[in-house]
């Protein structure tokens, strides 16, 4: 259990400050994460997105200070995910993750963003 709590952290903000390396390194890491990781880390950015949903529709943009990087960079993080998952599963969550992000550009009127695009 604590190989797959491992497995799905990331590179802290005091080890790597820049949010965009330190999000892509943690994308990167999926590829190589062992089967059982992947399915963890899925659910808990689905639930993460989900929050973010929900905050989103409570409290409008305004919700995007709470957090430590810009809107695009959340968006480009979470298509990103999205991405990696339906390449490497689970493919349910990943398809729920993709509904999610649909959701949420929805809301925020925002058209996918990737990494080339924000930079």
């Amino acid at each position: 259990m604590a190989d797959i709590v491992d497995g799905c952290s990331g590179t802290d903000a005091v080890s790597e400050p820049d949010y965009r390396k330190r999000k892509q390194r943690y994308i990167e890491h999926l590829e190589e994460a062992s089967p059982s990781v992947r399915p963890v880390s899925a659910a808990d950015k689905l639930a993460n997105i989900r929050s973010i949903i929900t905050d989103c529709r409570a409290v409008g943009d305004g919700l995007w200070a709470r957090f430590n990087a810009p809107k695009v960079d959340q968006l480009w993080y979470y298509g990103s995910l999205s991405k990696a998952f339906s390449r490497l599963g689970p493919t349910s969550v990943a398809r729920e993750l993709e509904e999610a992000l649909a959701e949420l550009l929805r809301l925020t009127g925002e058209s996918p963003v990737n990494r080339k695009e924000a930079e």
